[in-house]
């Protein structure tokens, strides 16, 4: 009976524990206003090795997202850094947020987001670290398809030896306003003010005979035919010209050609008779 009574107990403590454990990932989440839109930010702090996981049950608007976290590591070049959607009946969509390699022997990421407008991606160097900042993932967050509601796990993969510690991490998603929400039309001043506008009455535009051109006539007018064929005529004389020129420099070269081809043979000559009287 004892036994029993232990077994029993072991097994609540080992579901109390898992419930708490999975409680611990449904976050709740802050709302606040960047002058763009509302955002929603969903909170893991924590403390996990190298995988968390944040679940987010409300459906909220992904115009915009990043990815922000604080993981500790000596080695941040030995690190590769995942970021996982699931939902029921779909299959998981993975990315990649950041490659092994970068980051060399740099340690530590100290609020390091990661979002696709930023203006430079991870660096490489480890002078750089800690590695604080917005950084272009390696893969578009908008590669992960689909609402906000979903299973968000972070994996921080290492080949070192050494396990990284993902102390705390979140999710920001972010809807664009719409711009037409920040006009005040003259309807809405006139309302609160009290005054009534009456838009003016449609007035159709009065009939218009197709208009005809009467301009000058290119083939017959006189100044118009002067003019063309006076730069016809200067046209012709500079080509003329160009065409004498360059035939003048075309015989010169010839006439090069054949000296230089007789001096040659001169030469030749000259060679074969000392070759016989020497």
């Amino acid at each position: 009976m004892m036994k029993h009574l232990i077994i029993l107990l072991v097994l609540l403590a080992c579901s109390a524990f898992v419930y708490a454990s999975e409680d611990a990932d449904h976050v709740h989440h802050v709302e606040y206003s960047d002058g763009l839109g509302r955002c929603r930010q969903y909170m893991q702090s924590n403390a996990h090795w190298n995988h968390s996981t944040i679940f987010v049950d409300d459906d909220f608007s992904r115009d915009r997202m990043y990815v922000s976290m604080n993981i500790t590591h000596k080695r941040a070049g030995a690190v590769k850094l995942v970021l996982r959607a699931k939902r029921d009946g779909e299959k998981v969509q993975q990315i990649r947020l950041k490659s092994y390699g970068h980051g060399g022997k740099g340690s530590n990421f100290v609020d390091t987001t990661f979002d696709d407008d930023a203006s430079e991606h991870f660096p490489i160097w480890a002078s750089e670290a800690p590695f604080m900042g917005d950084f272009q993932p390696d893969v578009a967050l908008h590669r992960i398809t689909g609402p906000a509601a979903a299973k968000w796990t972070l994996l921080a993969l290492n080949r070192d030896g050494h396990t990284a510690k993902i102390d705390s991490w979140w999710l920001t998603f972010c809807e664009n306003r719409d711009p037409r929400q920040d006009r005040t039309s003259f309807q809405d001043i006139a309302n609160a003010q009290g005054i009534t506008i009456t838009p003016p009455a449609y007035q159709p535009a009065p009939h218009q005979p197709p208009a005809h051109y009467s301009g000058p006539n290119f083939l017959f007018d006189k100044r118009v035919r002067q003019n063309f064929w006076r730069t016809a005529v200067e046209a012709f004389a500079r080509t003329t010209a160009n065409y004498n020129s360059a035939n003048y420099y075309v015989n010169q070269v010839k006439v090069m050609q054949k000296a230089a081809k007789l001096a040659g043979e001169k030469l030749v000559e000259a060679k074969e008779n000392l070759k016989h009287h020497g």
